[in-house]
């Protein structure tokens, strides 16, 4: 099955959506304290006991990361080229999806996440911690 332009282009917004969570949650993952996760875990959080065993196990945590992130942002940049080598032609189009792909992830995947997880890493663990913690099992089975 042959997705439209459109539909090759929404799938590039997905991908880069779930880079910059990946980014944020490596970066509030980074920041947030032990004793942090241990009170979540004390007041009984449902989440808790899966940010608190990623917190525990952070080579299985960042590899999952920073899997996630380059999966997401190769994928990402692999269909822009695609959708611009029809529009611009093979000359134009991979050099102008290399240079606004590459200004995109740059700023919007890495530097705007890192700054806002840097400010607000309880919220970033735990919009991310149990998807981090669904792959990250399935990846080390």
């Amino acid at each position: 099955m042959e997705l439209t332009i459109i539909g090759q282009i929404a799938v590039v917004v997905l991908l880069l959506l779930a880079s910059a969570l990946l980014t944020a949650s490596e970066v509030g993952f980074l920041v947030i304290g032990r004793s942090r996760v241990e009170q979540w875990r004390e007041s009984g959080r449902w989440s808790a006991r899966v940010i608190s065993h990623l917190h525990g196990h952070r080579a299985v945590l960042l590899s999952t990361l920073i899997l996630g992130i380059t999966t997401c942002n190769y994928m990402a940049e692999r269909i822009a080229t695609g959708v611009c080598g029809v529009w611009l032609g093979a000359a134009l189009g991979p050099v102008t999806a290399l240079l606004v792909m590459t200004f995109i992830i740059v700023v919007f995947c890495e530097a705007v996440p890192m700054h806002w997880a840097a400010s607000n890493q309880e919220r970033a663990v735990r919009i991310a911690g149990v998807p981090v913690f669904i792959v990250s099992t399935r990846l080390m089975q």
